[in-house]
């Protein structure tokens, strides 16, 4: 087989990943999207003042945690990965870590969701012990956002609140990461977790983060890398 042959075995092998990848990521928009509107809706539906009446009833689970249309949350995180899925990427594992400044805003609530845009700035990414081509292992630094995401909570009024989001930015590495990839990448994220309120307006994060880094072909390969992570943070709301 020739090296044009097996370049374009590769690269139809890459395009079908990253048709995977695609599909995952616009059935996860899909759900959230599909979620907030059939909230909205079964609001709409409610009689007047229902959706008052359990801040009346002295449910012990209430207002307190109660996150209003209009709030904003700032927060500090960081994340690390334990395993690198293959499924719509070819790169092996290599240990990662990651810091995270987050604002967020309230854009929607129903009585038992709530709705949040979030961005990220990432200040600070290692990737340990990639190969740097000469035989020599070392670790890779970078900086990023995620500019774009919308993060889902549910059992609104409660201290502890599950979460689903789904968040797309880039990163910039100080060298090419994967090493036949390219420094600028695009990414996306899936998260799951809880939010442990704390107080009135501070909250824990415990979470899961799938974390996908591509160069969406814009090098003349495109070897993604898949992250399964575990996150922490802390927030601020007001």
């Amino acid at each position: 087989m020739t090296n044009e042959e097996e370049y374009e075995k590769m690269r139809g092998y890459q395009v079908g990943r990253s048709c995977v990848a695609r599909r995952i990521l616009q059935a996860s928009l899909f759900f959230l999207v599909f979620m907030a509107w059939n909230s909205i809706q079964i609001r709409a539906q409610l009689p007047s003042g229902e959706s008052g009446s359990s801040a009346q009833s002295g449910d012990p689970g209430d207002a307190d945690y109660k996150l209003r249309r209009g709030n904003n949350e700032f927060a500090v995180w960081g994340a690390g990965s334990f395993d690198a899925p293959t499924l719509i990427g070819n790169t092996a594992y290599r240990p990662t870590a990651m810091l995270g400044l987050r604002y967020g805003k309230v854009v929607g609530t129903t009585d038992w969701a709530t709705f949040t845009y979030v961005a990220d700035v990432i200040p600070l990414q290692v990737v340990f012990d990639q190969e740097d081509g000469q035989a020599a292992r070392r670790n890779v630094y970078g900086v990023g956002a995620n500019y774009g995401g919308l993060k889902m909570s549910f059992l609104r009024r409660y201290r502890v609140k599950p979460f689903a989001g789904i968040s797309g930015g880039l990163i910039v590495y100080s060298r090419p990461v994967p090493l036949e990839g390219r420094k600028l990448n695009l990414t996306y994220s899936l998260d799951a977790g809880l939010d442990i309120f704390t107080g009135k307006r501070r909250a824990l994060t415990v979470g899961y983060k799938f974390y996908h880094v591509s160069n969406a072909f814009t090098a003349k390969t495109n070897v993604g890398t898949n992250d399964n992570m575990i996150s922490l943070g802390f927030s601020f709301f007001r």
